[in-house]
């Protein structure tokens, strides 16, 4: 029977979520460890490298509020290894090195390789000259573990891809993308995470904008709800109206996160993919009609949880007041005027080359203001090296002509440029040295991007058309 339900990807990755989740706030703390421990072996020994990367986006990514403890002493976190007095190992940590190490032999590459090259170029000449400006030891550790989520690059790609269909990992991504959702209704109904019942702790996290007038964050970003909505369209591309509720789900997930950098590009991306389709496309069009009386539906329908879309809109309306030259939009951003003009003091310092990794960095870095805190890293010089990449990215999507891989490579270039728009309006989401959620969301999205691009995509889209 154990053999059965290991081949079913999606509902091992459920279960196993499941007894991670048990583990940490229902068993006894050392004992939920050893079971932990315990299914880790077993996956790496099993080379059931897929799910244990699915299961390292949870982590990271705490849908439902989980995994958010950090605290040592904590009852109810994941395991973290003694190595020696004063010095141990994290979970993440080790289970980072658990899927890179293996791999690092195996010559497999990403389909933007090539771009990958700039970018790898330009870490390394970063590293190199923030010793000569001053290298910030005190970040040693963090930079350590970003550069390992950096090497995820290389290693998911040698994954077997027969383990892990590209029909699963959309819906393995759904799953996520759901109970994140579920987390979010369930917060405003009751204003308690789910996580709070179960340890019985009040724990009022920075990300749970309840208190702010109606936003519910449950993730450290929106990461599973822009994967599912950028494949969801995908899909729906291929004549899978079904693919339209996935959409709504996502969508609203990162609706109801109030984040206006990231409805922004969401809104982007949609308007446009509907654009370019909807007149050329049936599939599209039956989309449209469905979309337009599920939200019909909605509003006949009265939802108390509803209301937060008011909320919503008073913050998504603040942005009409930068066009009128509030830069404050109405006092609820501090970016343009606040922020904006200490990043740009650390860049006129250093325009051509950047701050790298060094103290000064340190001293002016804000990830609020994502664009002009990678120039001020990498300098003009860095910021050439990403526009090679994102170019080489877009080639390689755009250069199919064939229906389904030319269909897979718009959505996924319309996704990248959302990406750069939340990267210009709000959190940074492109550089070398982010903070670890950042830093895995352009890894993530990249991995996917050459999974789908050169794996079995094209019997997934049948497969999920019909389910």
């Amino acid at each position: 029977m154990l053999k059965k339900i290991s081949q079913n990807s999606v509902l091992t990755q459920i279960i196993l979520f499941a007894i991670t989740v048990v583990s940490v706030y229902v068993l006894p703390k050392y004992v939920g460890w050893v079971v932990i421990l315990i299914i880790q072996f077993y996956l790496i020994k099993n080379k059931m490298y897929w799910q244990v990367f699915f299961l390292l986006l949870s982590y990271i990514n705490q849908p439902l509020g989980f995994f958010s403890e950090q605290n040592i002493s904590s009852l109810h976190r994941l395991p973290i290894i003694s190595i020696m007095p004063g010095a141990s190992i994290d979970f993440i940590d080790m289970t980072l090195l658990l899927l890179i190490v293996p791999h690092l032999k195996i010559k497999k590459k990403m389909i933007y390789n090539k771009g990958i090259q700039f970018l790898i170029f330009g870490v390394l000449f970063m590293l190199s000259y923030s010793f000569l400006l001053g290298f910030n030891y005190s970040k040693i550790v963090p930079i350590i573990r970003r550069m390992m989520i950096n090497t995820l690059i290389l290693a998911v790609p040698c994954f077997d891809r027969n383990k892990v269909s590209a029909k699963d990992i959309y819906y393995i991504l759904t799953f996520y993308c759901i109970i994140g959702l579920v987390g979010q209704i369930f917060k405003y109904y009751t204003n308690t995470n789910i996580t709070e019942l179960l340890t019985g702790i009040s724990n009022s996290q920075q990300y749970n904008r309840i208190h702010w007038g109606g936003y519910i964050r449950l993730m450290e970003n929106p990461a599973f709800s822009y994967y599912v909505a950028i494949l969801s369209l995908y899909f729906i591309f291929e004549h899978n109206i079904n693919a339209t509720f996935n959409l709504l789900l996502a969508a609203l997930s990162i609706v109801l996160t109030g984040t206006r950098g990231w409805i922004i590009s969401l809104s982007f991306v949609i308007a446009i993919a509907f654009f370019i389709k909807v007149f050329t496309s049936t599939a599209y069009r039956k989309a449209s009609v469905r979309v337009l009386l599920i939200l019909l539906v909605f509003s006949f329908v009265n939802l108390s949880i509803f209301t937060a879309f008011e909320s919503v809109g008073d913050r998504l309306s603040t942005v009409s007041a930068i066009t009128q030259g509030d830069v404050t939009a109405g006092g609820t951003l501090s970016r343009l005027d606040t922020r904006l003009s200490n990043v740009v003091a650390g860049f006129v310092s250093s325009p051509i080359i950047g701050l790298g990794a060094s103290k000064e960095y340190s001293k002016f870095a804000d990830g609020h203001v994502g664009w002009l805190n990678l120039i001020l890293q990498v300098g003009l010089f860095g910021q050439i090296l990403w526009l090679a990449f994102l170019a080489d990215y877009f080639r390689k999507n755009a250069r199919y002509k064939d229906g389904k891989r030319k269909n897979l490579g718009l959505m996924l270039n319309l996704g990248m440029l959302g990406l750069i728009v939340v990267h210009i309006t709000s959190r940074q989401t492109f550089g070398y040295l982010m903070y670890a959620e950042g830093q895995l969301f352009l890894v993530v999205y990249l991995l996917l991007s050459d999974r789908f691009m050169k794996g079995d995509v094209y019997e997934s889209a049948e497969t999920v058309k019909n389910t």
